[in-house]
């Protein structure tokens, strides 16, 4: 249910003024009104601000203060950081020549390994070759060999003279 408000209190609502109830002032008094208004408006804006602009520099001044020995302490440590970095910088260096170092020896002796097993490997043929050609021989003196058995042995008996080789 919806109310219908009165037509007095429609008009009281109104947005538009009632011009009949104000009272008539003259249109200069009422801009130097108006004009002294703003004045003194605009002062006590100025002062105000200029309030707040001294809160705001004792505020950030006082927070300077207080700030100025972190940032020193900061300061400080963080030259201790750098000559620590320094530091740690040089001993990288000297820890990259010696890897750089090794890795030749490293490289070096590698390519020594490996041509020590080159060499190896050459060398088991060659004996292993030689063993063969050593063993044919043995067979091919074996062949030739006379052995006598249940003969005395004579002291200081030279048997290559008794065989008719002189040496």
């Amino acid at each position: 249910m919806l109310r219908t408000p009165s037509k007095a209190e429609m008009e009281h609502a109104s947005s538009v003024p009632n011009l009949t109830d104000v009272s008539v002032v003259s249109a200069k008094q009422g801009e130097i009104f108006h004009k002294r208004k703003r004045r003194d408006s605009r002062e006590e804006m100025t002062q105000e601000l200029q309030i707040f602009k001294t809160e705001i520099l004792g505020m950030l001044n006082s927070w300077k203060e207080e700030q100025a020995p972190i940032i020193k302490n900061i300061q400080k440590d963080l030259s201790e950081v750098k000559a620590q970095n320094v530091s740690i910088i040089k001993k990288y260096e000297d820890l990259e020549k010696s890897i750089k170092f090794f890795s030749a020896e490293y490289d070096d002796l590698k390519i020594k390994v490996e041509k020590l097993e080159k060499e190896r490997k050459g060398n088991i043929l060659l004996i292993e070759n030689l063993e063969s050609k050593f063993e044919e021989v043995q067979r091919h003196i074996g062949c030739k060999k006379i052995e006598i058995r249940n003969l005395p042995e004579i002291p200081n008996e030279n048997l290559m003279q008794m065989g008719g080789f002189q040496p």
